[in-house]
């Protein structure tokens, strides 16, 4: 499955995502 692959890009896009928000913030 291509979930493998997709979780840990979707975590780390997630989480850059989230640290610049709160930074922003």
């Amino acid at each position: 499955m291509i979930d493998e692959d997709v979780l840990p890009i979707g975590a780390a896009a997630h989480a850059a995502i989230a640290e610049r928000y709160l930074i922003e913030r």
